[in-house]
């Protein structure tokens, strides 16, 4: 017909008004939090990421970032988990940047294989979140599932390299999910149905 495409007013529609305080982030809001009082990360809808402890760095998308000392993969898992965050996901060559400003030498985030430590070879890659594993920021030659021989196993057990972390030049290696490292924790922007993980 004639009017094939063209919308009634012409005019695009606007979104609802944004209700800050609702539980639900709408247009122009960072976060919302449904009014909680306190700390944590959302105040008039803005992700305040400094709740989480200084230097704490926002993305362009209102997460937050902040970098840790030693842990192994597990236990750098609970650690973020026990500061209302997770183990870090990058999704963009953005997100990798500010992963990266926390790395010197090289820190966990939350890409592992679905193996065993001790499981040859390579299994699926996929991060902690369930999101998909589509960004990745692999050094040359990585990942490379090397095998070593396991500390504290009996002599003839070998450990491979099932998990990821960022390297100081913001690329990705396998390393073993057992050999303490740094990590960097990822705050989603707070809302009142909080994903669960």
């Amino acid at each position: 017909g004639a009017n094939d495409g063209v919308a009634g007013s012409g005019e695009p529609p606007q979104p609802p008004e944004a209700v800050c305080g609702n539980g639900t982030i709408e247009a122009g809001e960072e976060c919302d939090d449904a009014g909680h009082a306190g700390q944590d990360g959302c105040n008039a809808c803005k992700v305040v990421c400094s709740d989480w402890g200084p230097g704490t760095l926002k993305s362009a998308d209102f997460h937050c970032y902040n970098g840790y000392d030693e842990a192994t993969f597990a236990g750098a898992r609970t650690a973020c988990e026990k500061r209302g965050a997770h183990v870090a996901t990058i999704a963009s060559a953005d997100e990798n940047k500010i992963a990266r400003m926390f790395v010197n030498d090289g820190k966990w985030i939350g890409g592992f294989e679905d193996a065993e430590l001790t499981a040859e070879g390579s299994g699926q890659y996929g991060w902690i979140s369930g999101e998909p594993f589509t960004y990745t920021n692999w050094a040359k030659g990585e990942p490379n599932s090397m095998e070593y021989r396991c500390e504290g196993g009996s002599f003839n057990s070998h450990c491979y390299e099932h998990c990821i972390a960022i390297l100081g030049d913001g690329t990705w290696a396998d390393r073993r999910c057992d050999t303490p490292d740094g990590y960097v924790c990822e705050w989603e922007p707070p809302t009142s149905s909080k994903p669960t993980q």
